[in-house]
């Protein structure tokens, strides 16, 4: 047999090959796969020199078992696996991970196909710089998953309430005006002394996520219900599991109370407690037991097993004396001078005389 019917052969079989992987690709809705034979990255001598292998026969060795090829081969290369760690492909992984709301107002998984998923990333090349691309697929930490929402008001729904005004009002502005994707950074919602204390869905790797929202106004994404995948009892525990974690730990927070606030100097410190002036005349003490210190900083614990309480002291700056006036719970402490400390870590704190 010449050398020419040996290379028409080869690039048949080659040929044949790659469609029935690509058939695969597209019954699996792996765009990823799709793309790297399209990109001719599987040559053909991968193909002659690997395929030769009974594990990839079926049927007495008479037919190829694709299946197996993709799964137990093709997918664990060198090749295949640099080209899916390629960072243009990040969010090949945040639309295995999409989600929306329901009709029933419950955020679901969406299961999007190709034609969905090329619509999603074309949005995403329009809406966003160069640079802000740049950092989306160099931090894939920080960016785990991608909301679909078919509204202005789901769109709303997604900022926390802490989060910084101006600028939820201008993504609002973009969300509806412009037709743009856009990001929520729970990092403008919540302070970074809570990040250790927050859940997965707002911290990863110790550090804030951010949530990329595709705008879905128009339902140019022509979703149906069948891209709504139901919940399983088994999400439908972790949920309850997780309400009643959030539950039991606001109640545990409601039973206690936690007080920081920021030191000027002025204060004094003795080996049993600390002065805290709350006016010219008037100075509270708080015992050793009742605070921790850490730099400039008191944090000021509720224990119901400390007997000790705050006392309230008037203050003669011309005599240096002080007259004890009365006892302060922890509750009263914080409804009555709270407020007042709050103002005062952007003052001067007031002087007061001494012991």
């Amino acid at each position: 047999m010449s050398s020419q019917i040996l290379k028409y052969k080869d690039a048949y079989f080659y040929s044949y090959i790659k469609s029935l992987i690509k058939e695969y690709s597209i019954k699996h809705q792996d765009r990823i796969l799709m793309k790297y034979v399209d990109s001719d990255s599987l040559k053909t001598d991968e193909i002659l020199n690997n395929l030769d292998n009974e594990k990839f026969l079926s049927n007495d060795k008479l037919e190829i078992d694709i299946v197996k090829f993709i799964e137990e081969y093709l997918v664990k290369t060198k090749s295949y696996i640099d080209f899916k760690n390629n960072k243009v492909f990040i969010l090949d992984n945040l639309l295995k991970n999409a989600k929306g709301y329901d009709e029933k107002g419950n955020i679901v998984d969406i299961k999007l196909d190709l034609k969905q998923k090329e619509i999603v990333i074309k949005q995403y090349n329009e809406s966003f710089e160069d640079e802000i691309k740049s950092y989306i697929e160099n931090n894939s930490d920080e960016f785990e998953e991608i909301f679909i929402a078919n509204n202005n008001m789901q769109f709303e729904k997604l900022f926390p309430k802490t989060y910084v005004e101006t600028l939820k009002e201008q993504a609002i502005s973009r969300f509806r005006n412009d037709g743009v994707m856009e990001a929520i950074r729970y990092g403008l919602a919540y302070p970074e002394e809570l990040k250790s204390a927050m859940s997965r869905r707002y911290v990863n790797n110790n550090k804030f996520k951010t949530l990329l929202v595709f705008n879905n106004n128009k339902n140019i994404l022509g979703l149906t219900k069948e891209n709504f995948i139901e919940e399983t009892k088994e999400q439908e525990i972790e949920k309850t599991q997780e309400k009643e974690t959030i539950e039991k730990k606001n109640t545990k927070e409601k039973d206690t109370t936690s007080i920081f606030i920021t030191l000027s100097g002025n204060e004094k410190e003795t080996y049993k407690g600390i002065y805290l002036p709350i006016s010219d005349e008037n100075v509270l003490y708080i015992p050793k037991q009742l605070y921790k210190k850490n730099n400039d900083r008191i944090e000021i614990l509720d224990n119901k097993r400390n007997a000790a309480t705050i006392s309230e002291y008037k203050i003669d700056n011309e005599e240096h004396k002080k007259t004890w006036i009365a006892k302060i719970g922890i509750d009263e402490f914080y409804h009555k001078y709270y407020r007042l400390y709050e103002i005062q870590k952007e003052k001067e704190v007031m002087a007061y005389a001494g012991n």
